[in-house]
């Protein structure tokens, strides 16, 4: 009985061992995946802007979904790694929607993700009939402050008995910022009328 014990208690010694050894590599894998991907897209420059109406997206690479990849983004292109901080990497990259939207995703310095947002407001379909114009910018500077501008004027039917063709004129605000661990973090203003 004693021999089956400690047979048991190296086994068990042993798995944990191997599992934790397992867990190491695949931290390892996720980091140096995380650095190979820094150096494909480069760093983006800050101040950085972006703006809807100018199309000014320069998309350096596209998430590869047959890779590590897919560990930390859905889909999109990337534009740049924002530049580095002693905590974790933040990644900027565009997903699809009626347009291309900016996302931050940071990921640790062991290769874990953090978090990831949209950071820009990305509203200009909404119920409106017309478009008459559309602003969605959005600004990073230079110690990682968000700043965010929706601004969006056309037309609507309202849902009276007897509906009618309106005018309306829309804006949202908003800040944000990365903290200092990584987290990303916005305030938007309530939906405003800009008239």
């Amino acid at each position: 009985m004693r021999t089956l014990l400690k047979y048991l208690i190296l086994l068990t010694v042993f798995v944990l061992c191997a599992c934790a050894r397992k867990n190491e590599n695949t931290e390892e894998q996720r980091l140096a995946h995380v650095r190979a991907l820094i150096k494909r897209v480069g760093f983006q420059q800050l101040p950085y802007t972006y703006d809807l109406a100018e199309s000014n997206i320069e998309a350096k690479y596209t998430v590869d979904m047959n890779s590590m990849d897919t560990l930390f983004f859905d889909s999109g292109s990337f534009g740049g790694v924002l530049p580095d901080t002693t905590k974790y990497f933040a990644f900027l990259y565009y997903q699809p929607g009626d347009s291309l939207y900016p996302f931050l995703t940071t990921i640790d310095k062991k290769g874990n993700l953090i978090d990831t947002k949209i950071i820009g407001i990305g509203a200009c379909r909404g119920l409106l009939i017309d478009i008459d114009s559309c602003v969605d910018k959005v600004s990073i500077n230079n110690d990682l402050e968000i700043e965010l501008l929706y601004k969006m004027r056309g037309t609507t039917e309202t849902n009276d008995s007897i509906p009618k063709i309106i005018a309306i004129c829309n804006q949202i605000m908003g800040t944000g910022k990365i903290t200092i661990d990584g987290r990303i973090v916005i305030y938007k203003s309530e939906r405003m009328n800009c008239d």
